[in-house]
């Protein structure tokens, strides 16, 4: 089953997640957001058969609520300024790359 990817660009201050996202092929994007600042609400997600990626969300400060997420192709998170918590990747045991860069305010 082929899923179109997931593209979020919104004005709104977080995300409203996904009651029952369906696994399959697809991709999540959130980029360019300016102003998202918590990306929560994806607990019964458990694959993503593409990737995942957080790019230039420049007041993104929190990703969390991916607790069942066990594979994802990619995750990327990258260059979210604000950014000083990533939380919930608990279960995450398969995935081909994993980047998490210049996010300038994320201390490890």
């Amino acid at each position: 089953m082929y899923q179109p990817c997931s593209e979020f660009q919104s004005s709104s201050h977080h995300t409203p997640g996904l009651s029952k996202p369906e696994n399959g092929k697809n991709e999540f994007k959130f980029s360019n957001n300016d102003n998202l600042g918590l990306i929560e609400g994806f607990h019964n997600l458990d694959t993503i058969n593409g990737s995942l990626n957080f790019r230039e969300n420049h007041t993104l400060h929190n990703i969390s609520g991916f607790e069942k997420l066990v594979s994802a192709d990619n995750i990327t998170i990258k260059n979210n300024q604000k950014m000083v918590q990533v939380e919930g990747f608990v279960s995450f045991k398969n995935g081909k790359s994993l980047s998490i860069s210049d996010n300038s305010s994320l201390k490890v």
